[in-house]
């Protein structure tokens, strides 16, 4: 059996899904494709809204859209279950209700959440269809971004260029970002983010998609020390591929939701605090 981006493009092409998928529905993406590029030639850091995070949100929305529709067939049995589970566990919403925010969770299921013979993604099975059937080049690179998204640590190093400058832990790389929680922080916190680039051909920043989550009381060395018992290894060949793997597919679907469930500390309206690390026992104020 093959791929079920490409199961759902022969049926498409054979016509099977007008009833079950409501293409109609997709019609709204060219509309607002048309304004994409004026948006992003007016670009200004001091915009209530930066125009590629608007982008993204359309996208997401585009993706979720797409999710519903599909719910009805049967190769996403698998995902519909497992969202279900998911969602009864961790209750998706903001503190104090739960520390899984919305846009966490919604971004892990519709960019991480692997299902399938050949583990595809929502992500990449819309982009597959959105290749075949020539959607608009920006449109497809935003989910292109998108599906190389994870969530990541990054240490903050302030403010420049009126822009939140971080790190990545692993790495070394420095990002300029725009956080649309409008939190900034201090020099030295752990942020725990998905950033994905901008869209625009004018800037080089990213684009914070979650609402941040501050690791206080562990620093960058308690980090890098956590991966390396993890096999990953600060500089080493390779070691972006296994930060990935290990960040965005974890071999346990809920290790990170679990960790931030456990590791919850406090919040405030631009930012949730977590304390500890994943596999040191007796770190995280709410593990069992």
């Amino acid at each position: 059996m093959g791929k079920i981006s490409e199961q759902l493009i022969r049926k498409f092409e054979n016509y099977r899904l007008d009833k079950i998928i409501d293409l109609s529905e997709f019609q709204y993406i060219k509309e607002f494709i048309s304004e994409l590029d004026s948006g992003l030639q007016k670009i200004r850091w001091d915009e209530e809204v930066d125009p590629s995070h608007s982008i993204y949100i359309q996208v997401q929305n585009v993706l979720s859209v797409f999710s519903e529709q599909a719910s009805g067939l049967d190769e996403f049995d698998e995902y519909y279950r497992k969202l279900e589970e998911f969602d009864q566990a961790f209750m998706p919403s903001y503190p104090p209700m739960s520390p899984i925010t919305v846009s966490y969770f919604t971004w892990f299921f519709l960019c991480d959440f692997r299902f399938g013979k050949h583990k595809e993604t929502m992500s990449t099975i819309f982009r597959d269809l959105g290749l075949k059937f020539e959607y608009d080049a920006l449109f497809l690179k935003a989910v292109d971004n998108l599906v190389d998204s994870s969530m990541r640590f990054y240490k903050n190093l302030g403010v420049k260029d009126n822009l939140l400058e971080l790190v990545d832990i692993m790495t070394g790389a420095k990002v300029l970002c725009v956080n649309t929680s409008k939190y900034l922080g201090n020099p030295g916190e752990i942020w725990f983010v998905r950033l994905v680039p901008n869209l625009d051909l004018q800037y080089d920043y990213k684009v914070m998609l979650n609402t941040p989550y501050i690791v206080v009381k562990q620093n960058e060395k308690d980090w890098i020390d956590y991966y390396k018992r993890n096999g990953i290894r600060k500089n080493e060949l390779g070691n972006d591929v296994k930060i990935r793997n290990h960040m965005k597919f974890h071999a346990n679907h809920k290790y990170w939701h679990n960790y931030i469930l456990d590791s919850y500390l406090n919040h405030e309206s631009n930012c949730i605090y977590l304390t500890g690390i994943p596999d040191i026992k007796g770190s995280k104020p709410h593990e069992m």
